[in-house]
């Protein structure tokens, strides 16, 4: 079976949503490997109602690492036909992201000190 490779036109775009898609990928995963070790230590617990049953799961992980690509590949394709829109959703995503990776390393200093 052949692929047919990307047209080299799609993976050029805007370098500030493309630097905060994958930011924001990487920080979803990091997100994902501190609570899961939080988790399995005893020293937090998921808030997020829909993956408290995910948290407890070998798969949790692996999850959040597919959801945080998708949510990447989508924010890159639609930046296209809504960049102005999809930079300041980004950037706020990227925002939010990060406070939640900082509490989460917050938690882990303040349990283990």
């Amino acid at each position: 079976m052949r692929l047919t490779p990307l047209p080299r036109s799609y993976l050029h775009g805007n370098r500030t949503v493309e630097f905060l898609v994958v930011t924001l990928a990487c920080l979803v995963v990091a997100d994902g490997v501190i609570t899961d070790f939080l988790v399995r230590q005893g020293f937090g617990f998921e808030a997020n109602p829909f993956l408290q049953f995910w948290v407890r799961n070998d798969y949790f992980v692996l999850l959040k690492l597919v959801s945080g690509v998708l949510v990447a590949l989508l924010l890159w394709e639609m930046h296209r036909r809504h960049p102005t829109g999809i930079l300041m959703l980004s950037a706020c995503l990227v925002a939010a992201y990060t406070m939640i990776v900082f509490w989460n390393l917050f938690t882990l200093v303040v349990s283990r000190g």
